[in-house]
């Protein structure tokens, strides 16, 4: 029982900090906690928004003030090429270019340090990253909750015997098919 109390009280944080450092795969699992009933839903999206938008808000003030050498590194042409890439998203679709940065691996850290170096806008940023923030927390927050959902649900029918052998089958008709189209090619 003092393992379950501890969990509630430490768990926020760890969430918190664990989406602060680590992305998108914390917040799928915090929704599998969710779904066991260790924490409520709700508490783990406040608790996994409020790490990712203190971590790119902050990642982003450090490329605000970030020393000259960094800005000599992006004004090598590798990585120039990159940052108009950022920029031209950024002019087409601002929100949308943010939100994409959330989703994507590795861009998470990366964008915000980039946006800050390129001097963008900060109340759009602020704004922009927060919606992005809990948009993309509760989708992938959810989807792990729904995902343990399925999966317990999968495994507690009474036909569970036949569910799988459908599966197979299916899995086998999909790779024949796909064999079968690389042997014609």
């Amino acid at each position: 029982m003092e393992f379950t109390n501890d969990v509630g009280v430490y768990g926020y944080l760890a969430i918190a900090l664990a989406v602060f450092f680590g992305g998108n795969a914390v917040v799928f699992i915090a929704g599998i906690i969710a779904h066991n009933g260790v924490m409520p839903l709700p508490y783990v999206l406040i608790a996994a928004i409020c790490g990712i938008f203190i971590g790119s808000q902050s990642m982003f003030y450090c490329g605000r003030f970030i020393n000259k050498r960094f800005r000599s590194l992006l004004e090598r042409q590798a990585v120039v090429s990159k940052t108009t890439k950022i920029n031209k998203y950024l002019k087409k679709s601002p929100f949308f270019a943010i939100i994409m940065f959330h989703l994507l691996p590795g861009f998470r850290m990366v964008a915000p340090i980039i946006l800050g170096v390129l001097r963008y806008t900060r109340s759009k940023f602020v704004i922009y990253d927060f919606i992005a923030a809990v948009l993309v927390t509760a989708f992938i927050g959810l989807l792990g909750f729904g995902f343990s959902h399925a999966i317990e649900s999968l495994f507690t029918r009474k036909n569970f015997v036949d569910f799988w052998l459908a599966a197979v089958i299916a899995i086998a008709v999909i790779i024949y098919i796909v064999i079968k189209k690389k042997r014609n090619k």
